[in-house]
């Protein structure tokens, strides 16, 4: 296999591309050809993963509120549902003339 060297992301904020640096010392971007500095592209990487988990809890916080608000609405179809039987039931034991 061959060996690419350690991969690399561009901390230019236009470029970003991901890339090797096939073993050289440097790490310069071959599109925008600016030299990736090590502490620039940890805190680019930390950053990506600090949105990616706060997307997470955000997806898993709509979810809950949804199975909240889902099972409210189901609730409330069942008092309903509970409401208009009783009002049948009214409804039918009332005695009615005939003309």
């Amino acid at each position: 296999m061959v060996n690419l060297g350690k991969k690399h992301i561009c901390t230019n904020k236009d470029c970003g591309i991901k890339f090797y640096d096939l073993g050289k010392k440097e790490a310069i971007c071959p599109r925008c050809h600016k030299e990736v500095i090590e502490e620039e592209e940890k805190q680019i990487i930390e950053k990506k993963i600090r949105s990616i988990i706060v997307e997470e809890e955000e997806k898993a916080l709509e979810e809950e509120v949804s199975e909240e608000i889902s099972e409210e609405e189901e609730e409330k179809d069942l008092l309903e549902e509970e409401y208009i039987e009783e009002d049948l039931t009214d409804f039918e034991s009332m005695d009615y003339e005939e003309e």
